[in-house]
């Protein structure tokens, strides 16, 4: 009990399980959200047009925007623990985050004629239709998604988890209430303008919180030392992150070259895998890149001792949760998404996905904190190799695999280089901590 206690007691646990819990609340909302969209669409063409036309701002986001902010965090720490000007660093930020949203935002319309139909070829003319009409649609998200990012990155350094991960609540919010009451009026572009309105009341919200809670202080841009740090980081950061979400991009170009509704099957056989992943890395990932960013500037080797304990508890811990979930996957695929447009048939094949991709969740928990690590004491050169080496084995299994499995064999590729990813990702970093502590 006395162990209990103290572990209770302890401000990281109490981070981390506050993040979990509101991760648990929207993901649980998210996946409600879900079988609606599974109920009223199915497996069909207007699912898998706005899939492919939030695929772009999607990898943007992810790639470039979510690489400067978690570039940013332990960056601004740094900054903030040696007394720099905290105002001039947040302009600098915001000005790049601007930018690029901006540089992306005017790339995809210009280019998404060519784009859509060259990638996607021999797909009949309403699906290139209904894709370009929600892709200028959802496209003006990308700046809001950036000014999200950064404002959630301030106030978790300022330990608000709660108000930084509960405005997640308006994104899925704001798709339920469209498809309840503004789908007859929207038809196909419902869930577009959803996606759109989702993000503008989300960043009005964060605004709001953080001129409330005074972490959001713009001063004239300086390029300082820290600021050339951070921007030396970024070219690295930006690689790894565009060939790791690439793999998703490969994914989706794929299955798109199967049958109609193969986009929307791997779709919902990721959704359940997904939750569990995301449930543990959010919750532990948020609370993680900040603790780790402090404790590095003071006392390096605890970080490693730290990280090793967490990443043995995080295996043990996703590995028992996806076990169970293994085992009853055509149960809860059933009883979550079966019902109007979502046969039985489609259970099968999508269950057949989701235990896959199931085996992976483990590693890819462990090579997520691992990964946040890294992040934090500027290994990203490291990172963007190998990840760049991912995206080249992720394309090669996909041509072996899905010429023999079909649908399944590209769950199988993904499964099988999330794997090798996260075993390297730990030698290297054991051989990182090996190092140290034979320095000291």
């Amino acid at each position: 009990m006395q162990f209990l206690g103290k572990v209770f007691n302890n401000r990281l646990f109490q981070s981390i399980a506050t993040v979990g819990i509101i991760s648990l609340g929207l993901k649980v909302l998210g996946f409600y959200k879900e079988t609606l969209v599974a109920s009223t669409f199915g497996l069909s063409l207007t699912l898998d047009t706005f899939l492919i036309a939030i695929l772009l701002p999607g990898f943007i986001k992810n790639v470039f925007i979510g690489s400067l902010s978690n570039i940013f965090i332990p960056n601004y720490i740094t900054e903030k623990t040696n007394g720099g000007n905290l105002a001039s660093f947040q302009a600098v930020m915001f000005l790049m985050v601007i930018g690029i949203s901006l540089f992306f935002t005017l790339i995809v319309y210009l280019s998404t004629d060519v784009f859509i139909e060259e990638v996607f070829p021999n797909k009949p003319d309403k699906y290139y239709q209904l894709v370009k009409q929600q892709i200028f649609i959802v496209m003006p998200s990308l700046i809001f998604m950036g000014l999200n990012n950064v404002m959630v990155g301030l106030i978790e350094v300022k330990g608000k988890f709660f108000i930084a991960n509960i405005g997640g609540i308006f994104f899925p919010m704001t798709t339920i209430l469209f498809l309840f009451f503004a789908q007859e009026q929207l038809g196909d572009l419902v869930l577009a303008w959803a996606f759109l309105l989702g993000t503008v009341i989300t960043f009005a919200y964060l605004l709001i919180q953080s001129k409330l809670l005074n972490v959001l202080f713009l001063s004239k841009p300086v390029i300082n030392e820290g600021a050339k740090i951070m921007i030396q980081q970024i070219p690295h950061k930006l690689a790894a992150a565009f060939f790791s979400m690439g793999n998703n991009f490969v994914d989706k170009y794929f299955a798109a070259q199967l049958a109609i509704g193969a986009i929307g099957a791997i779709n919902y056989g990721t959704k359940i895998p997904s939750f569990a992943l995301a449930i543990i890395v959010i919750s532990v990932g948020k609370v993680l890149l900040p603790h780790f960013s402090k404790l590095v500037n003071t006392d390096i080797k605890k970080a490693y001792a730290q990280l090793l304990k967490i990443i043995k508890g995080s295996f043990i811990s996703a590995l028992l949760i996806c076990t169970v979930i293994y085992i009853f996957t055509p149960e809860i695929i059933a009883f979550a998404l079966e019902r109007n447009e979502f046969t039985s048939e489609d259970t099968i094949i999508v269950s057949r996905i989701q235990r896959i991709l199931l085996i992976y969740i483990p590693f890819a928990f462990a090579g997520r904190i691992i990964s946040k690590f890294l992040t934090t004491i500027n290994e990203n050169r490291f990172m963007a190799r190998i990840s760049f080496v991912s995206f080249l084995l992720n394309i090669v299994l996909n041509i072996v695999l899905i010429d023999k499995y079909g649908i399944y064999g590209l769950a199988m590729a993904t499964t099988i280089v999330m794997i090798l990813r996260t075993l390297t990702f730990f030698v290297f970093t054991m051989k990182k901590r090996n190092s140290l502590i034979k320095s000291l």
